[in-house]
């Protein structure tokens, strides 16, 4: 299965990819993000020990299972570079990967509020445009890329479009 996704950082036509083009995708938008300080990991100073220090590329998924439903947990600037490890594993195994899609999902959701969308806000500046459009091509090929899954279920019944239509912005 293919999907539609941006060409290139200036978001000039599209082209067809599959799995492991968008996974070279989100590779190639956050290859050079400096690892994160161990003291800007955690918002609530929660264990995210196993993950401190490690690059994002080298965090087993054995690893990214265990936090999969952590990602509200990470600070601004952990999330920013740790999102592609759970976006490229989700890729690579989703079933393995369990309730990382929901938690994704709820993640790079807009929330209601005034005061949770300033952080909201907050944390989505940290992407670049090219990380906003791999994002984006993660989020609008979920569908095509995975069309058993449970996205027309609970939880997902809803959100999904919500993501999908919130992104879509990206360009």
């Amino acid at each position: 299965m293919t999907v539609h996704i941006p060409v290139d950082t200036v978001g000039i036509g599209f082209v067809v990819v599959d799995k492991d083009e968008l996974r070279e995708l989100i590779a190639k938008a956050f290859a050079d993000l400096p690892c994160p300080s161990d003291d800007y990991i955690s918002i609530h100073g929660s264990s995210l020990e196993e993950i401190k220090g490690i690059e994002w590329q080298n965090v087993p998924f054995e690893t990214l299972r265990r936090y999969r439903d952590e990602l509200g947990e990470f600070t601004d600037a952990a999330l920013c570079y740790y999102i592609p490890a759970f976006l490229i594993a989700f890729i690579s195994k989703p079933n393995y990967m369990d309730t990382l899609m929901e938690s994704i999902l709820y993640d790079l959701s807009p929330p209601i509020g005034t005061q949770r969308q300033r952080l909201f806000n907050r944390k989505i500046s940290q992407f670049t445009r090219e990380q906003k459009l791999a994002i984006k091509a993660f989020v609008q090929g979920y569908r095509d890329l995975f069309p058993d899954g449970n996205w027309t279920e609970y939880p997902y019944n809803g959100l999904l479009e919500k993501v999908e239509n919130y992104w879509e912005q990206f360009d």
